[in-house]
């Protein structure tokens, strides 16, 4: 995460952090508390934005979706704790608001947790089934390396999909793959990967567009 972030602040893009304030006074999130203090590597920067949450969800009683209206940002890059509980819960509004978003995987994490027929299920499998809730369906999950050579400052190679071109076409763009046009990916991405020809289609707001790689370049068309 620190990698991420310093990346991100990097390239002059906008961060927003989520502090949460939970209703419960049993909760190791409440204020005061060490588990509510920022860890030092997403300690926030002055200036940078910081809101206050008190659900699951980013979006839900905070201005988080104005903020991003009025900023004409459609692009969302999350990552954060826990996976499967408010990771999950921003995402999938994120995904339903028709935010282009990614979820950065190796930016977060989770812990072991009981499925509902009792048994204990490793933070590794809790953590996978959440990510696969969500990619394709409400998001693109993706990695750190990915995200860094999206913004042209990874030195590791992309983890092997096309999650860092769609990404750098996006940021690149303005958050639009063709004038006034929001994709939400979900569809089949299978032929296309980096370094190769190819062609992949997303459901957008106006219907399907189509990526089409070719060398070193992503051009978009409908």
């Amino acid at each position: 995460m620190a990698a991420l972030l310093h990346a991100w602040r990097a390239s002059e893009r906008p961060v927003i952090i989520f502090a949460t304030i939970p209703r419960s006074r049993a909760s190791h999130y409440r204020p005061r508390q060490p588990g509510n203090e920022f860890k030092p590597e997403a300690q926030p920067l002055p200036g940078e934005t910081v809101i206050a949450k008190r659900t699951n969800s980013a979006f839900i009683g905070t201005d988080l979706e104005a903020r991003l209206r009025a900023a004409r940002q459609s692009v969302l890059v999350i990552a954060g704790v826990i996976t499967n509980n408010s990771v999950e819960a921003t995402v999938r509004m994120a995904g339903n608001l028709g935010f282009n978003t990614f979820l950065v995987e190796d930016g977060c994490f989770t812990f072991a947790r009981k499925d509902f027929a009792g048994r204990l299920r490793p933070a590794a499998e809790v953590h996978a089934m959440s990510l696969a809730n969500l990619d394709g369906e409400y998001c693109m999950v993706t990695r750190t390396a990915d995200v860094l050579a999206a913004l042209g400052t990874g030195r590791q190679a992309p983890s092997g999909g096309i999650a860092w071109q769609l990404l750098e076409c996006l940021l690149d763009t303005g958050g639009y793959a063709t004038p006034r046009r929001t994709i939400h990916f979900g569809a089949d991405i299978s032929g296309m990967t980096p370094g190769k020809n190819g062609a992949a289609r997303f459901f957008g707001a106006g219907g399907f567009v189509r990526a089409v790689r070719s060398g070193l370049q992503t051009r978009w068309s409908r």
